[in-house]
């Protein structure tokens, strides 16, 4: 190791161990001190460290940050001219300077951002250089002043850093005639030169005049070849696709921005393919109905099987399945394109001749080839001669597995023979030799379902596949599934050759899927009673196991109770005292549900943790109860609410996980479906649970919000959450939110309690919480949470308005909101002097639009439940593109359909492929979710009242008002906010009057401006 190297890892070390922010003036003296010795870039790189670490243990320290931003990262940042080797790190530390001064509560962020700002002013207008606007861009905050001296520098430097200092204007968003203005020279520019930066803003601006304008370019930037065209060129192209997302409904801009893509790539497809298949922002953009026609058309130039085309191929199936915006959907049908579909065709029954646990290109190609047959609508999918080349041919068994449980979403009329050959030979597998084969067969049981034949239901009955000697669980489902369904349809015989199955000759894992899937038919009311006798002959059987026995008393116990003899009774009870255990916890099981053990004290002491009191029954509670005995006790409490309410009381107090779920449900069942009263003991107990939530261990949070909002939704709205939610989860704050928005047909006074808990909890710090806070008010009082939304978007308070671009985003997608909603995020809030506002705003148009989409794709999958293969095909599109754009909502709505809804099985398997993909995808989102912000706990008032004007009447409306100054208390006399009036009324501005709330107090108001004839902005004066 050299002296430098040396050298370095010693200031590292230093660096790492060093907590206190003093020190590290001197180590910064020593890394300078080594940078004039040895200028290298591992020596800049050493700067980064000690200011990302100065930033980090800084935190709680703003003075001690202000100084060491003024005096050293500001200083090195502005350093011109320094080696090429200290560029890198110079650039970094810009980002190092915003996310520095970004940590901090707004109030401080102010003050360090403003300074900062005040140092580049100064710069500027004494030397400009291209490294003071990219510092201002990083910053991003907007002033009068900079943009003053931009515009200085613009107009003086007809050159590059006249450019930047235009790239730096766009990236400030300016408003007004100033932006029409950087439009105007930005055009007059990029004819004269195409610049990097010239690109840059025009891309921020995404205004439509710039369309013709970058057509131009393209055109120009085609005819020329120097080194940075090809990347001049992409971002020429993505200033086009900016603009087309930006007006997504305007179908005269999209139709002129495809033609533009589509006349310049077909005037040189080899320069413009990379463009197209590796922007993933490019043609997905496009909301125009010929973009999959024009792509797939495009497939012709790439027909050779080399490495090269085939990569083509692939990245273009990848570019068509992003298509997801309602015109590119509206594009399908596609008119006739046979040698594109022949390409299809071909790769998507290719085999991949992979052996291998790991994915290779050819396999990439082959999955995203079904995936976009079955986007397309393809009925050649659903082929059997396609299942023979593409399935049964194909090498890789994670290939086959990822096609069958694709067409597993679709109804077979009878299922290929291949299938049935890999349901029913016989094969035993292990994890180390049979994870290709067993993949591909258990999906080939999944397919099985899918066609609810007797075909198929012997093959299920015959079945020949073990895992490590046992039976894979999705067997005896598929089985169960598919009797079912035959039963449904009143298929003879089905009962009859269960029961033959389970004769004692059979191979014993015939015998136990047979009795699984008896269990299930009787459990679903569909076993007559006829054939109750022959359960019991075979349960008399020597030969039988425990295994065996416990099924079969199952099966008994899943009987109606009517059918139930006193013999038959007795026979249980004596089962329950066999002492063979699986056989004894089923006939307790059976017992509990023909509702007779209740009546048996001796078996309750014996086999439960109960114990008399009076005509009641207590329970010995304890953490860590099985869920078998918890679930038995609950099974009882809703036979016998009265008698078994202390012992459900002692379960809420000490249940805890899984277990606890099983309790709440019993409660929901006995006193929401059931409508019995609530006893003294189980209420005390709730209460007592509902105060210990978030500090116990396995704590149910989360469910028990649920339950008591169901049990008791006066007192859950009532309940001082105020005083407690500060100590909670993210999740269980989310969850009150959620809760908080359920109940229906509240009184007047219930309701504004739930207004304003929900109205605080808008000042949280997590994004998790304040959207089910959106949404909740969304819900309940969409009025309020559009008044919320207006009121901020013009607070002084940056907090505010950047939670008011959020609240946005879950306005209801209504016409009386539309307007408004739509000025804001896209014009006012867009354009704010703020750059986290601007994200903000940015953040939530997304979110609106896809909450859009989702809402009008879910839909169109709703409407083909029941059709039949023809319309999934039609609208498999529409789920894909669900599975893309869908949140946690549409999760909810889906799975609501599969707890509901009458659904065939291969319908239920759409679902839950949609879901997997969903769910995937929700995650990705999640992560994405802006970081926590600071909590806000400002006073706010929202009232009804009047405002009263001299010459007119008193005008009744809702008042949604906050202190002038942030530090105010509720008391404070000057306040700031929004009258929405009950009836469009024109007023001017600048006209005071009275106002007086609900709640007594009074004041002068003067009206600052008018949002709408509805809505006024206020400056109020209490009394």
């Amino acid at each position: 190791m050299n002296n430098l190297e040396q050298r370095i890892q010693t200031v590292k070390l230093q660096i790492t161990q060093e907590e206190i922010s003093e020190h590290f003036i001197n180590i910064l003296q020593e890394v300078y001190g080594l940078i004039k010795e040895y200028p290298t870039q591992e020596s800049f790189v050493l700067l980064e460290y000690i200011f990302r670490k100065l930033s980090s243990i800084t935190r709680d320290e703003p003075e001690q940050a202000f100084r060491l931003i003024m005096q050293q990262l500001l200083p090195w940042i502005l350093t011109p001219d320094l080696p090429e080797n200290a560029a890198t790190t110079q650039r970094d530390c810009y980002q190092i300077l915003q996310e520095w001064i970004d940590q901090y509560p707004d109030h401080i962020r102010q003050k360090l951002l403003q300074a900062s700002l005040d140092r580049l002013v100064m710069a500027l207008r004494l030397h400009p250089t291209r490294l003071i606007c990219w510092i201002i861009s990083t910053l991003g905050y907007r002033r009068e002043d900079l943009v003053i001296e931009l515009w200085k520098v613009a107009q003086l430097y007809d050159d590059e850093l006249g450019d930047t200092a235009l790239r730096t204007l766009g990236s400030l968003r300016i408003p007004g005639p100033d932006r029409q203005l950087l439009l105007n020279e930005l055009h007059r520019r990029i004819v004269l030169r195409i610049t990097l930066p010239l690109l840059g803003a025009l891309s921020d601006l995404v205004d439509v005049t710039t369309i013709s304008v970058i057509t131009q370019s393209l055109k120009h930037l085609s005819s020329v070849n120097e080194d940075n065209v090809p990347f001049a060129r992409t971002l020429a192209l993505g200033i086009l696709t900016e603009i087309a997302n930006a007006y997504v409904t305007d179908n005269k801009i999209q139709k002129a921005i495809w033609d533009a893509i589509v006349s310049l790539y077909e005037s040189d497809p080899d320069k413009y393919v990379g463009d197209i298949c590796l922007g993933s922002k490019i043609v997905s953009r496009c909301n125009e109905p010929r973009v999959l026609q024009q792509l797939l058309q495009w497939l012709k130039y790439y027909v050779e099987d080399g490495e090269q085309s085939n990569h083509i191929r692939y990245l273009f199936y990848l570019r068509i399945l992003e298509c997801i915006r309602p015109q590119q959907l509206a594009g399908i049908p596609l008119s006739h394109i046979p040698t594109s579909l022949e390409l299809l065709y071909q790769d998507a029954q290719q085999d991949t001749e992979n052996t291998s646990y790991w994915a290779t290109s050819t396999t990439y190609k082959k999955e995203r080839a079904w995936d976009l047959l079955l986007y397309l609508g393809d009925s050649t999918a659903l082929l059997n001669t396609t299942f023979q080349t593409a399935v049964v041919r194909e090498t890789s068994g994670f290939v086959r597995k990822e096609i069958m449980d694709l067409l597993a979403c679709f109804q077979w009329r009878s299922l290929p023979e291949q299938v049935i050959t890999w349901i029913t030979e016989p094969i035993n597998l292990s994890k180390e030799t049979g994870s290709q084969e067993f993949a591909f067969r258990r999906s080939a049981v999944n397919l099985s379902k899918s066609a609810e034949t007797l075909q198929t239901f012997h093959a299920l009955l015959n079945f020949g596949m073990t895992f490590d000697g046992e039976i894979p669980r999705e067997t005896s489902e598929m089985l169960s599934s598919v009797a079912l369904g035959l039963l449904k349809r009143n298929t003879p015989g089905i009962v009859e050759m269960l029961i033959d199955s389970i004769a004692k000759e059979k191979l014993e894992r015939h015998r136990i899927v047979a009795l699984q899937a008896l269990f299930g038919i009787a459990s679903s009311d569909l076993l007559p009673s006829k054939y109750q006798s022959q359960i019991v002959t075979i349960l008399d059987e020597d030969e039988r196991n425990d295994l065996e026995r416990s099924y079969l008393v199952h099966i008994l116990g899943s009987l109606t109770p009517e059918s139930f003899t006193p013999e038959l009774v007795m026979l249980l009870r004596h089962l329950a005292e066999s002492g063979q255990p699986h056989t004894a916890t089923s006939a307790i099981e059976a017992l509990t549900h023909i509702r007779v053990l209740f009546k048996m004290p001796s078996l309750l002491e014996k086999y439960l943790p109960l114990y008399p009191v009076g005509d009641q029954w207590n329970c010995q509670a304890k953490r860590g109860m099985g869920y078998g005995t918890v679930s038995i006790l609950c099974s009882l409490y809703t036979q016998n609410p009265h008698s078994f309410a202390p012992a459900i009381a002692s379960l809420i107090e000490q249940g805890e996980g899984v277990a606890f779920s099983f309790v709440l449900r019993a409660l929901n069942e006995v006193h929401v479906h059931q409508q019995h009263p609530l006893s003294e003991e189980v209420r005390h107990a709730l209460d007592s649970r509902l105060t210990l939530i978030d500090q116990t261990m396995f704590d149910p949070s989360i469910e028990l919000l649920k339950t008591y909002a169901h049990l008791l939704p006066d007192a859950f709205i009532e309940w001082p959450w105020e005083r407690q939610w500060q100590r909670f989860s993210p999740e269980t704050r989310r969850t009150l939110a959620e809760v908080l928005g359920w109940a229906k047909h509240l009184p007047l006074y219930a309701h504004q309690q739930r207004t304003n808990h929900l109205l605080r909890l808008t000042g949280d710090a997590n994004y998790l919480v304040r959207r089910a806070v959106y949404r909740s008010l969304a819900q309940i009082a969409p009025n309020v949470l559009f008044q919320m939304a207006i009121t901020w978007a013009h607070s002084p308070f940056m907090e505010w308005r950047r939670r008011a671009a959020e609240a946005l985003a879950w306005v209801p997608l209504a016409e009386i909101y539309e307007t408004i909603t739509h000025q804001l995020l896209t014009i006012y809030l867009a354009n704010d002097a703020d750059p986290l506002v601007r994200e903000a705003a940015a953040n939530g148009r997304i979110a609106l639009q896809r909450r859009k989409w989702s809402h009008e794709y879910l839909e169109v999958v709703r409407k083909a439940y029941g059709k039949n293969n023809k319309q999934r095909l039609l609208a498999w599109r529409y789920a894909h593109s669900l599975t893309q754009i869908g949140n946690d909502s549409v999760i909810a709505e889906l799975q609501s359909d599969l707890d509901s809804k009458d659904l065939a099985p291969y319908e239920r398997q759409w679902i839950h492929w949609m879901l997997k993909h969903l769910k995937e995808q929700w995650e990705k989102t999640i992560k994405g979710w802006p970081k926590s912000w600071f909590a806000w706990n400002g006073d706010f008032l929202y009232e009804q009242g009047c405002f009263s004007f001299e010459k007119l009447e008193r005008i009744k409306g809702t008042f949604f008002l906050y202190p002038y100054e942030i530090e105010d208390n509720f008391d404070s006399c000057h306040w700031w906010g929004t009258f929405l009036a009950e009836k469009p009324i024109p007023v001017d501005q600048g006209i005071e009057g009275e106002i007086l709330l609900t709640n007594s107090r009074q004041g002068n108001a003067k009206i600052v401006n008018q949002a709408d004839e509805i809505i006024w902005h206020l400056d109020v004066y209490f009394d």
